[in-house]
């Protein structure tokens, strides 16, 4: 698990966290959250709104504190966070030790590039800890009345939804919603009585209901309030649902152009069909057998945001990675399970059967124990290249710190938002802001990256930088027709990117 976050934080491939580190100094020196852009040289009419103010905060004291070192370090934590949060749900609702790490590896290579340090990894982490805190609330609600349970979990989650609202605009709509996995578990907790008894007790409402007024009372202190939160959540939506590759469907005909880096989210989309059929056959099958004990209820709970989001994922993959995300306890849960069923075929295999001592060495843990001491033996160097030596220093530095001082710069957005971050005297065209730019704005990028525009770059760049068509991700329209215009030159080739100037 440390291995696995070292690299994620270590190797970044999100590149939103640099600039949302920028935003946070900005912040924490006196600027408005609510402001006119100033990264750009070719602004857009609109003021930027950062969607994830209070993460913007904490990258930006990361970055103080640290430079990329800082910025390693609290993706570490996060990312580990998550994993651990993962971890002791899927023990909680009674995942093997084993089960549970092969249930969160399982998870993580599916969604590996939703897992960083953007805002949304730090929602994830709010989501397993509503998850983890009703659990650990659970053995102490028959010691109190349903005034101090409600009351006691109703601040509780009002402080969890303030801080969820600051952390990303996301949490406005997931807080309340939340309310409902809450409820599930309340009333399906195994506790004394029949249905009947269950639903007349008082306790249950009272942390049902004070549960979802503390999420309701703590989406009002959103940053923008109410009105303006919402309008937020459709300029982005609208902005990105065009050309912005979280935002389309695992089956859209245009991911397998580029396999097999898109094609996992086809496999992905199609594994989670399957597992939100098995997973309502399961709660079916339970509910008819009339008896739910602590576990069910936990597993139920986690459904119950986990499969809405898997459905959404079928038409935008950004809710299919959080699904994938969110479903870990239960990814772990279920392979303790097939792992218990594959032991038991074992050991009802004739004692004559050719592979009676195989099928037994391999459903035992002791085997799969040696096999991951030399799968970790044999990757742990590559850990500490990609985690620590690394430590989130990005590729491209070394050629945005080759640039001029103060040139108009057009490059893609990954390479923009550490140039916004470590060189503020250079402006750019656009970066990976799409609701403050706006779909015009993304439209235009799209057509220069494709080549379909009128000119090789943006009127007034003076600046260019692309990944060498040496890289697996080189743009080799652009690199083709900057090198044909005359009135750019190239001057050298730095680190795998290729930089040119007017």
């Amino acid at each position: 698990m440390a291995a696995l976050a070292a690299v994620c934080a270590g190797s970044p491939q999100e590149r939103d966290p640099y600039w949302e580190a920028r935003a946070g100094i900005e912040n924490l020196t006196g600027t408005p959250l609510a402001r006119p852009d100033t990264w750009s040289w070719a602004p857009v009419d609109r003021v930027f709104y950062p969607n994830s103010p209070l993460w913007n905060y904490f990258l930006g004291v990361s970055w103080l504190g640290g430079g990329f070192w800082g910025l390693f370090l609290f993706a570490f934590a996060i990312i580990m966070t998550f994993f651990a949060f993962s971890y002791v749900l899927a023990r909680r609702l009674g995942a093997h030790p084993l089960g549970a790490l092969a249930g969160l590896v399982f998870g993580f290579s599916w969604a590996m590039p939703m897992v960083s340090a953007r805002a949304t990894m730090g929602v994830q982490v709010l989501l397993l800890a509503g998850l983890y805190l009703m659990m650990w609330w659970r053995p102490r609600v028959l010691r109190h009345s349903a005034l101090v349970n409600g009351v006691f979990f109703g601040v509780l989650s009002a402080a969890l939804s303030v801080f969820g609202n600051w952390i990303h605009l996301s949490f406005f709509t997931l807080g309340p919603a939340f309310g409902a996995v809450w409820a599930v578990y309340w009333l399906a907790s195994d506790w004394p009585g029949d249905w009947r008894t269950r639903v007349r007790d008082a306790r249950r409402w009272a942390l049902i209901v004070g549960g979802e007024a503390g999420l309701v009372v703590g989406s009002l202190t959103t940053p923008y309030g109410v009105a303006g939160t919402l309008a937020r959540s459709r300029e982005t939506f609208v902005a990105s649902s065009t050309y912005i590759m979280e935002w389309i469907s695992p089956f859209h005909p245009g991911i397998l152009s580029r396999w097999p880096l898109m094609l996992r989210w086809t496999v992905a989309g199609a594994i989670c069909i399957v597992a939100v059929v098995c997973f309502l056959g399961w709660v079916v099958r339970a509910l008819r057998r009339g008896h739910l004990d602590n576990r069910a209820a936990g597993i139920m709970a986690v459904g119950t945001l986990a499969v809405p989001l898997a459905i959404a994922g079928e038409q935008w993959l950004r809710f299919l990675g959080a699904a994938i995300l969110l479903s870990i306890p239960v990814w772990g849960v279920a392979i303790t399970w097939a792992a218990h069923q594959a032991r038991t075929w074992a050991d009802a295999l004739p004692a004559a059967h050719r592979f009676k001592a195989t099928a037994e060495r391999w459903t035992r843990t002791r085997s799969w124990r040696i096999v991951l001491a030399i799968v970790c033996g044999l990757l742990l160097p590559f850990a500490v290249l990609m985690g620590p030596v690394a430590h989130a220093v990005p590729a491209e530095l070394q050629a945005i710190e080759a640039l001029p001082g103060g040139c108009r710069l057009f490059t893609t957005a990954s390479v923009a938002a550490p140039t916004i971050l470590t060189r503020p005297d250079v402006k750019v065209w656009y970066d990976g802001r799409a609701d403050y730019y706006g779909l015009e704005r993304l439209k235009a990028s799209n057509e220069y990256f494709l080549g379909t525009s009128a000119t090789a770059a943006p009127e007034g760049a003076t600046c260019a930088i692309f990944p060498s068509l040496r890289r697996a991700d080189g743009l080799p329209v652009v690199t083709t027709r900057l090198n044909a215009d005359p009135s750019w030159r190239f001057v050298r080739t730095v680190n795998g990117f290729d930089l040119w100037l007017r």
